[in-house]
């Protein structure tokens, strides 16, 4: 009898060993962009501001030397994002977006 529960319990472990691993559901969204001046050259160290609408909370990041920004691990939501940089307006995206991945 004990060789036979050996046995079922070796044989299920293996069933289980060999079942594909299950992928999680992402559940954030990203909002990425690039600041650039009226002539398209890239703005660097512009502060970024990006804000839940319905949550009140908020993110921010600077731009890279590319002008390149990316907030990753959002919240499926409306945002709104503010672009601040010395010697420049500043820009409000409004009414954005963020879905799943």
């Amino acid at each position: 009898m004990l060789r036979f529960a050996f046995a079922r319990t070796v044989g299920c472990l293996l069933v289980l060993a060999a079942m594909p691993a299950a992928r999680g559901q992402a559940v954030y969204g990203s909002i990425v962009g690039t600041v650039t001046d009226a002539t398209g050259a890239a703005v660097p160290n512009a502060k970024v501001t990006i804000n839940d609408v319905s949550r009140g909370v908020s993110f921010s990041t600077l731009t890279n030397e590319a002008g390149n920004y990316a907030q990753q691990h959002l919240i499926v939501g409306v945002y709104e994002v503010h672009v601040e940089a010395g010697g420049f307006s500043p820009y409000v995206g409004r009414n954005i977006s963020v879905e799943v991945d």
